[in-house]
């Protein structure tokens, strides 16, 4: 059964989200924004990590334009070759999944009952920026794993959903200084990890530590 949730234009994006998921059914939950073309084998390829392990509470995949080491290169230049390259990439590798302490959200791929323990996005982050980070430590302080995809592709035309926010309103500072004060401590980074480090576990148990931070690095904010 399809449900149609008209929610009011003056709700905020994570507002949005949570609006919608409240009324979800179901054991899983995908997030997603308006900036975004879905591709080929895309929810199967974040269904089959979040059902192969209980203890992983979001998915997400790459794209074509993303930060936190989540852009996947690509080179097509029309909708026809978006979906060969998509065809021809998408294919679930299990290896290619690798374990994260925070992901952008290019899908929010979720279980429903963990979205609603945690209470879904912080409604704080009004303007969507730092949503991602924040509910990445509520998941994971929660028990839950975070997994890249790095097997999947979407196609993102770029901050379309925030872009004039931060031009009009400064919401990338405001959204800073918020996850700052709302009291996300640095210990968060150095949970289980050693010298700062993060950490890229794939299935097969085998380790990559591709960079390293100091806690409260800008770096963190990029």
């Amino acid at each position: 059964m399809n449900i149609i949730v008209r929610i009011n234009s003056e709700l905020v994006i994570v507002g949005r989200f949570n609006a919608g998921i409240k009324l979800a059914e179901g054991k899983y939950a995908a997030c997603i924004c308006n900036d975004f073309i879905f591709t080929v084998n895309w929810l199967d390829n974040l269904l089959k990590p979040i059902e192969s392990d209980e203890s992983i509470g979001f998915v997400s995949p790459g794209a074509n334009i993303v930060s936190n080491y989540q852009q996947i290169n690509s080179n097509y230049n029309t909708i026809v070759d978006l979906e060969k390259f998509a065809e021809n990439y998408n294919v679930s590798v299990p290896k290619k999944r690798e374990k994260r302490i925070r992901l952008l959200a290019c899908v929010l791929m979720c279980k429903i009952e963990l979205f609603k323990n945690i209470v879904g996005y912080d409604s704080r982050f009004y303007f969507g920026d730092f949503a991602d980070d924040d509910i990445s430590f509520r998941i994971r302080r929660a028990g839950c794993k975070l997994i890249y995809a790095r097997d999947t592709f979407v196609h993102h035309f770029g901050s379309v959903t925030v872009k004039e926010d931060h031009i009009e309103y400064n919401s990338l500072e405001i959204s800073r200084k918020n996850f700052i004060d709302i009291g996300i401590n640095a210990t968060i980074y150095n949970s289980n990890l050693e010298d700062n480090a993060v950490v890229f576990v794939n299935d097969s148990g085998e380790t990559n530590v591709k960079f390293k931070l100091e806690p409260w690095s800008k770096q963190w904010f990029v």
